[in-house]
C-alpha cells in the first residue's frame, strides 16, 4: 500500500511538473529518470523492466502483431463443442487441453524443470500461431532467451547468405537456432522443400534434442504428411522432441473475427 502512494505521490508530482514546464516525458512517474526514490533507496522504476521486456521481444525475433498475445485472449469460443476430432475429443475439448499444455510447458521452464516440446498441428486459422506466440511472450516476461521464427523466413534468410559472402550469418543464424534456450518454428511445413532445407532443418532438430533443448514447433501438417513430405528421419526427430496437440476450427478464426469486427462497425 505505501509503495501505490508513494508511485501514486510521484505521477502527480509529475504531472504538475509537465503542466509547468510543458515537457511531456514517457514515463510520467520516474519522469524518465529510470529509477523512483524509496525513502532513502533508489529502486528501479517498472517502467525500465518494460523497456527491457520490449528489447528481448526484438531480439527474439517474434513480430509486432504477435506483442498482444496471451493465454488469457486465447478464445475457446472458436472451437466447436460438438464437432470431434480423430481422438474423440470435441474440437473446444482439444483446444482447452492444448492451452493448459502450452501453459505447464511454460511453468515447468520458468521453474528449471526438463520438458518435452510442444507440437501445434491443425488446419490453417485454427490457433497454432496465437498459442505459439502466447508461449514466447509469456517466457519472455520471465526472462528466458526466445527465438522466434517463421520456417519458410528463416530458410529463405538462411539461403540469401550464400550469395552474399554471408558465411559468418549463416553460422550466426544457425546458432541462434541451435542454442536459444527456447525455439518457436512457426509454419513447419509451409515451404518447397529440397534436400538442403531438409538436411538444414535435421540438423537443428537434431542438435536440440541432444542437448535437450526445448522446441515449440507449429504445422499444418498431419503426422503422415510430415513423413511423406519431410521424410522420415525428421518425422521421428519431431516425435521424439515433441507432445502432438491437434487443434481444428470449422471456420478460419481470421475469416471469424474479421466478420464481428465488420458487425460492430456497421
Amino acid at each position: 500500500m505505501e509503495k501505490i502512494k508513494r508511485d501514486l505521490n510521484l505521477y502527480i508530482k509529475a504531472n504538475d511538473d509537465v503542466a509547468q514546464n510543458g515537457k511531456a516525458y514517457h514515463c510520467r512517474i520516474c519522469q524518465d529518470r529510470g529509477f523512483i526514490v524509496q525513502g532513502d533507496v533508489a529502486v528501479p522504476c517498472r517502467c525500465q523492466e518494460e523497456k527491457a521486456l520490449v528489447q528481448r521481444r526484438k531480439k527474439s525475433g517474434i513480430a509486432p502483431k504477435f506483442a498482444q498475445c496471451t493465454f488469457d485472449r486465447f478464445d475457446l469460443k472458436y472451437y466447436s463443442p460438438t464437432a470431434k476430432l480423430p481422438s474423440g475429443l470435441s474440437q473446444r475439448e482439444s483446444a482447452k487441453r492444448t492451452l493448459q499444455s502450452a501453459k505447464i510447458f511454460v511453468a515447468d521452464i520458468v521453474e528449471g524443470k526438463s520438458n518435452s516440446g510442444i507440437l501445434l498441428e491443425g488446419t490453417v486459422g485454427c490457433g497454432k500461431t496465437f498459442l505459439a506466440a502466447a508461449i514466447a511472450n509469456e517466457l519472455l516476461r520471465f526472462n528466458k532467451d526466445v527465438r522466434f521464427w517463421v520456417v519458410p523466413e528463416f530458410l529463405d534468410e538462411l539461403r540469401y547468405t550464400y550469395g552474399n559472402d554471408g558465411q559468418y550469418r549463416e553460422r550466426e543464424l544457425m546458432e541462434s537456432v541451435k542454442s536459444a534456450e527456447i525455439l518457436i518454428l512457426d509454419d513447419f511445413g509451409a515451404h518447397n522443400y529440397t534436400e538442403w532445407t531438409i538436411k538444414t532443418l535435421f540438423a537443428i532438430l537434431n542438435h536440440r534434442i541432444n542437448h535437450e533443448l526445448p522446441i515449440v514447433v507449429t504445422s499444418n501438417l498431419t503426422d503422415e504428411e510430415r513423413g511423406e513430405i519431410l521424410g522420415s528421419r525428421i518425422r521421428s526427430r519431431l516425435i521424439e522432441a515433441c507432445r502432438i496437440y491437434r487443434m481444428d476450427v470449422e471456420e478460419d478464426i481470421r475469416v471469424a473475427r474479421r466478420r464481428e469486427e465488420m458487425k460492430r462497425t456497421k
